[in-house]
Order: structure tokens, then sequence, then C-alpha cells
């Protein structure tokens, strides 16, 4: 798991608690799914994670907190892993749905 620092969060607009979650329990790195976390905003959202292997970025949408997943050249898969779209609480589940 990496965490983020509240610092990394602060002026992201999500609900506090998904704010709070990304604090305490941060995102998982799962071998051949996430391969590395960063914590920084986009124009269009705020980037958790990415996978090499599959060529995605993992981001939250701002307002919603939605975890999406998109190819490297911007197109949305419409969702996580499995296509569906997931608040960030709690994030160990995303990965799972």
């Amino acid at each position: 798991m990496v965490r983020a620092t509240e610092l990394d969060v602060a002026t992201w607009r999500i609900p506090e608690p998904q704010k709070a979650a990304l604090v305490s329990s941060g995102v998982p790195l799962i071998d051949d799914l996430v391969c590395a976390v960063s914590f920084h905003a986009e124009p269009t959202m705020y980037r958790l994670a990415n996978s090499d292997d599959l060529d995605w970025v993992y981001g939250g949408a701002p307002g919603t907190g939605e975890v999406e997943a998109r190819s490297s050249d911007g197109s949305s898969t419409g969702g996580s892993t499995d296509g569906c779209r997931h608040p960030l609480l709690p994030l160990s589940r995303i990965w799972r749905c």
C-alpha cells in the first residue's frame, strides 16, 4: 500500500472521507495491475496509480471521486479494472469489484 500525505490531497475536490481514506489506507500495489502509485492533480482527474503492463492510468474524478481507468492515450475504459466506477472509499475494494 502507498499512502498519500494530507498535503498531497489537500486541494482535491473530493469528499473528505475519501481524502482521509487515501491518507489512512492508501492505494494497493498489485502485480500486473498497479505498478506505481502517485498522487497529483491533472486537468481532468486526480492521478492515483498506473499499470505499465496494461497501459492504464487510474484516477479519481473531481467532485465525485469515482475511480476511472484510462488508457495512456486518454480514452476512458469506463471505470476501474472491470469496467465499473467506484468511489474512492474503500480503496482496497476498488481492484476487486
